[in-house]
């Protein structure tokens, strides 16, 4: 047995161990949720304790843990297994936009704010209903919390902060009359002591809170700590005993936790002047029995401190609040308030130690993100981000328009082509590098490889394939025309959107026959010499796309690349010069169009309707929160134009008109096999062959009256 005699009650310190996980969610709360604010951020900190003697931990109990699942709110338990507990330790967490305001924090009126409110606030500064209602407050107290003051600087992912375990000193200590380790020593019956041990083991796994216990011989009374309970069992029983579980790693000292526990007790009681507690572990020797003595407070000098905080709280906010002051005013305060764990910053710079694909992938994102800061606070980002890009064409426009869907944050990416990069394309096709022209690469495995490159989370998938066109007699590989044409109606029906980015207009047909059947956004781009044209087709089918709300809202669908044409699309480059197989353009018209073709995209996702909106709700000023979201974009940067048009569907488009698609539906493959051999089958189903006799009839009717009145 130890006897101490009048030597002042002494604590042990926590410190905190922060994981690096802790650090990325901190930078993700940063970016997406408190953006420009400086909030209070409550959070967890996870503290293991042995239950049983002998146990080893991974992690030491006086040690608070910070990972990232401390934001989580849902954490209000405890968790356990037979030997160990995980213990939650309530806290907040004030990041600062600036350096300069981490640097130069008061850090004794932000402790002092802290104590505020995590301890005092709650216990005597809330008005309550009812006697139960304060007496649950105290009940719920966890009397160990903390805080952290850090800057996030997001484009070094370097964190400085600065931690702290707020404890609240009196003006005078606490005394140890007497003291007694280990259960064989205390002078109680040993039965009590397994009973408030096993009682305190079960609490201590779901609930990190001080209770009172009242012993009798070998019977033991428990019931939840206040100071009312408190000072009722005393008036009813002798041995009464304020009991905790101690995480202190000292056997001669107790937790600072306990240090709050005893002091707001006596700010409670002010004219306490003894007490007795158990200091519970899982080791029964490491338990420690104190009878203790203090002085009595000063009832008037409390309530007046007090009585200056609250008169200062009804003008200001708790955060601008001079603490200092209201604590510190007299020549002998009341409380005073302690615990920084480290007067210096810390810096962790998580360069060294992150996956440089995580970073790369979050760095990547950052300026989306810092949109909904200040320019576009309602954007939505998560459907885009979301979006399965479909590129039929890896060329100039598909390389740039690649290029831009990773600046949205778009992360699923297909890019169809057959062709290879040849020497000819390597100053205008902005994914391709020499390598891929010496060795004769294919476009869409060395587009792949490069967004890859640029971004390794990317999920992008090169498909070899010849896009059928009209006008090619499939002869002896008509199965092999199948399987093409199956392909590529599979690839159109599983993406979210199509860009239609090839150098051909007929190789545009089939992709614009099959996307309008099945429901798929398409956006089309082709260039001329020094104009663009950007253009959405219209959604005329039902499809399950999240993107395509509704059905049509009573609007004509718009049109697709091909309504305006009288003729069928067929072989367009057979027999033609270079300067007609190649795309030849002013070098910035490409990027510009493909900007234009993925801002699209973009403003549509912004919109409730998505791909159905239609331009006569533009017109009536609702574009989004993008802006405006227009059908068709002629550009021209010889005079540096762009002009917006508006076309309806053609009843008589070869390939989105009701007759074309009504045989899709019936004839399927059949029917598109057909069309691909004799592309005047398709002027014959959609109507143009025969509007095209009547208006050559009519115009033949013309001639003939005007012959027959010159000859009157």
């Amino acid at each position: 047995m130890d006897t101490l005699q009048h030597e002042e009650l002494k604590y042990s310190k926590y410190d905190m161990a922060i994981d690096t996980s802790f650090w990325n969610e901190s930078y993700s709360q940063k970016i997406n949720k408190w953006r420009l604010e400086e909030p209070i951020a409550f959070l967890n900190a996870f503290v293991s304790t042995p239950l049983v003697a002998a146990t080893q931990l991974s992690i030491p109990s006086h040690l608070a843990y910070l990972r990232n699942d401390s934001f989580l709110a849902s954490l209000s338990e405890s968790t356990s297994s037979r030997s160990v507990a995980s213990v939650l330790f309530p806290g907040f967490m004030k990041n600062y936009n600036h350096l300069e305001a981490l640097e130069n924090m008061d850090a004794r009126n932000a402790l002092y704010y802290a104590l505020y409110e995590l301890l005092l606030r709650p216990l005597f500064f809330t008005t309550y209903e009812s006697m139960q209602e304060e007496e649950c407050a105290w009940n719920a107290m966890s009397f160990t919390s903390f805080c952290v003051f850090s800057f996030i600087d997001g484009k070094k992912f370097s964190f400085r902060h600065r931690e702290a375990f707020p404890s609240l000193k009196l003006s005078s200590p606490i005394y140890v009359e007497e003291a007694f380790h280990g259960f064989s020593n205390f002078p109680l019956d040993i039965s009590a002591c397994e009973k408030i041990h096993q009682f305190a083991k079960e609490r201590i796994s779901f609930k990190n809170t001080p209770f009172v216990c009242a012993v009798e011989d070998r019977d033991v009374h428990f019931a939840d700590f206040s100071p009312s309970m408190f000072a009722n069992m005393a008036e009813r029983h002798t041995n009464v005993f304020i009991c905790f579980w101690n995480f202190s790693s000292r056997c001669d000292r107790v937790d600072s936790g306990a240090k709050n526990l005893f002091n707001c007790l006596r700010l409670a009681l002010p004219q306490l002047q003894k007490f007795h507690f158990l200091a519970l572990q899982g080791s029964k020797d490491a338990c420690v029995y104190c009878a203790c003595t203090c002085k009595q407070q000063a009832i008037e000098s409390v309530e007046r401190t007090f009585q200056r905080v609250v008169d200062a709280l009804n003008s200001k906010d708790p955060q601008c609040v001079d603490w200092k002051v209201l604590f510190e005013s007299n020549s002998d305060p009341v409380l005073k308030a302690s615990g920084w764990i480290s007067r210096e910053d810390k810096v962790e710079n998580l360069n060294s130690v992150m996956n440089p694909e995580e970073r790369a992938n979050k760095g990547s994102q950052c300026n989306l993100q810092l949109m909904k800061w200040r320019a576009a606070p309602n954007i939505q980002l998560d459907e885009i981000q979301n979006c399965k890009a479909l590129l039929l064409g890896t060329g100039t426009l598909g390389c740039n328009v690649a290029r831009n869907l990773l600046m949205w944050g778009v992360r699923h990416i297909t890019l169809v082509d057959r062709s290879t990069v040849s020497y000819s394309n390597l100053g205008r096709q902005t994914l391709f590098l020499f390598e891929d022209a010496k060795n004769g690469t294919e476009k869409c495995i060395a587009g792949a490889s490069a967004l890859r490159n640029i971004i390794p989370g990317v999920c992008v998938t090169p498909v070899s394939l010849n896009i059928p066109i009209p006008g090619k007699r499939a002869g002896a590989d008509k199965q092999e025309l199948i399987e093409r044409v199956a392909v590529l109606r599979d690839l159109i029906t599983s993406h979210d959107v199509v860009f239609l980015l090839t150098d051909s207009r007929e190789s545009r047909w089939l992709p614009s026959l099959l996307a309008a059947a099945h429901g798929t956004p398409v956006i089309n781009v082709a260039l001329g010499f020094d104009s663009f044209l950007v253009r959405r087709h219209g959604v005329v089918s039902v499809t399950s796309g999240s993107n395509v709300v509704g059905t049509d809202h009573g609007e004509q669908p718009l049109s697709c690349y091909f309504c305006k044409d009288i003729y069928a699309p067929s072989k367009s480059q057979l027999s033609s010069t270079l300067d007609r197989q190649c795309t030849v353009t002013r070098p910035g018209v490409s990027s510009m169009a493909s900007a234009l073709a993925v801002e699209m995209l973009a403003s549509l996702y912004q919109n409730p309707a998505g791909f159905r909106f239609t331009c006569k709700e533009e017109l009536q000023g609702n574009p989004g929160c993008l802006g405006i979201v227009p059908s068709i974009m002629r550009g021209n940067i010889r005079s540096y134009q762009i002009n917006h048009e508006i076309e309806q569907r053609s009843s008589k488009c070869t390939a989105c008109s009701a007759s074309i698609l009504n045989q899709y539906h019936a004839h399927g493959t059949d029917f598109i096999i057909k069309c691909l051999e004799d592309p005047c089958f398709i002027e014959e189903v959609c109507g143009l062959k025969e509007q095209r006799s009547t208006d050559e009839a009519a115009l033949c009717d013309t001639f003939s009256d005007s012959s027959s009145a010159n000859d009157n």
